[in-house]
């Protein structure tokens, strides 16, 4: 296989077959191509290909059949005592390296570093209350029912969305389409997307994620880290508090 010339030879070439200068050729490319621009990557899943083939299709689906409703989202996430691989906390400034003290350059991390798993809900009218666990406690369907829809989902429900139109969006987690589940949504008369409906694996278009984003770069500014669990749960607290309904909007 033949290798392509490289550019300048191409001028070369170019300007030698149309008896002309090599500055013509490349001032007249210089105006013919685009300009080339420094954009930055975007990271994207890596999802399976069924995903990839259904993900359009159901997107256009919820899009027409909710577009005039407010939609409810609930959603899970991790925080844990430092989160030092938050963009941000991860970095420091020196002149020189070496004589930069050791408690800057380093950052102490335990192998298994202690969290907690938070859950919420959010609308366009403001966030749910939320519900705190220790990460070695599964949030399964009971917990799921008990302690984020029946004690937390409901008030939010009747306080901001009663007789509105709206429809609860879950996740795809197991527990969050368990029947029980289902089950009470149905006689709460709550919609909700149906399993078959909802996307996997497309947080893109959820915009608790981005939430989720938000709260935690709160919840690090300028390179926080908890001592324990207790300091943590006080630091999230405070900082979903602070969440105005502008920032959710």
């Amino acid at each position: 296989m033949s290798r392509a010339p490289s550019l300048p030879a191409l001028i070369k070439k170019t300007s030698k077959k149309y008896k002309c200068s090599h500055t013509t050729i490349a001032n007249m490319l210089k105006k013919r191509q685009k300009p080339i621009l420094c954009y930055k990557r975007t990271k994207r899943l890596d999802r399976t290909p069924i995903q990839r083939l259904v993900a359009r299709p159901k997107c256009r689906q919820l899009y027409l059949k909710y577009r005039k409703h407010q939609f409810i989202i609930d959603d899970e996430s991790y925080f844990t005592l430092s989160n030092a691989n938050l963009s941000g906390n991860d970095t420091f400034y020196s002149s020189d390296r070496n004589l930069t003290d050791s408690d800057v350059k380093y950052y102490d991390k335990a192998k298994y570093e202690e969290k907690v798993l938070v859950w919420l809900a959010m609308s366009p009218a403001g966030l749910s209350e939320f519900y705190i666990v220790p990460s070695k406690m599964a949030v399964n369907q009971t917990v799921y029912l008990e302690e984020c829809l029946i004690k937390r989902l409901l008030p939010f429900i009747k306080k901001y969305h009663k007789g509105g139109e709206y429809v609860f969006w879950p996740d795809m987690a197991s527990s969050h389409y368990a029947n029980s589940v289902q089950e009470w949504l149905v006689k709460q008369k709550i919609p909700f997307i149906p399993k078959a409906m909802n996307v996997a694996n497309v947080p893109e278009i959820r915009p608790i994620e981005d939430l989720w984003g938000f709260l935690k770069r709160q919840v690090y500014k300028d390179g926080w880290q908890a001592k324990n669990i207790d300091q943590l749960k006080k630091k999230i607290t405070a900082c979903i508090r602070n969440i105005y309904v502008k920032v959710l909007q």
